[in-house]
């Protein structure tokens, strides 16, 4: 597990899952400057975002894996009413805030 990174290591952080019935279908309503409270059983972490896109399922390089800095992304697929293969998805780029 020694290259695992987790929140709060300054790191990038994907967090990703199904559109449907789930808090990720609300993603689109989120706004830049809105705050993001992420509990773990080991910290609360607090993110505010700084982007939001719309980015076809190839474009990788729009989700960064580096250990620069502290990157929070949620990523969906998208359109959030579609049914079956989505060519799209939706990310949340949100900063770590330091407190």
């Amino acid at each position: 597990m020694k290259n695992l990174i987790f929140h709060g290591e300054g790191a990038s952080i994907v967090l990703a899952g199904h559109n449907f019935s789930s808090f990720l279908a609300n993603l689109p309503k989120a706004n830049i400057g809105d705050k993001i409270e992420y509990e773990t059983n080991y910290g609360t972490f607090n993110y505010e975002i700084y982007d939001t896109k719309i980015i076809n399922e190839e474009d990788v390089e729009e989700v960064p894996i580096q250990k620069e800095k502290e990157i929070l992304m949620i990523y969906t697929c998208y359109p959030i009413n579609n049914i079956g293969h989505a060519s799209q998805r939706y990310v949340v780029y949100a900063s770590l805030i330091k407190e």
